[in-house]
């Protein structure tokens, strides 16, 4: 299997992709994975522990995830309640196995 890790914009943040997902890792956390065949994003629980780390989730959103109403979150004005309410209707996931 083959697998690509990206810095991304920070030494501690990380996309590490294989070929169905690519996984956002802050430091030592695995915060987001994007399914590219069901096109679906998982976050755990911890996904914005922290203004770098919400920023550079976005950052991952932008430039991994193709789903739009994901993508169109990132225009809002609130991007964290925009996330939030995304979560809520279940668009994107709890994935409780990330870590």
């Amino acid at each position: 299997m083959k697998i690509k890790v990206n810095q991304l914009e920070n030494k501690n943040q990380f996309v590490i992709e294989n070929k169905n997902n690519v996984f956002f890792q802050s430091y030592d956390s695995v915060c987001a994975r994007y399914n590219k065949k069901a096109h679906t994003l998982y976050v755990n629980k911890d996904y914005d522990y922290s203004n770098t780390t919400r920023k550079h989730f976005y950052i991952f959103i932008n430039e991994y995830v193709c789903v739009s109403a994901i993508e169109n979150a990132l225009y809002s004005k609130n991007k964290r309640k925009a996330i939030k309410q995304l979560i809520k209707a279940h668009v994107i996931k709890i994935d409780k196995e990330l870590n």
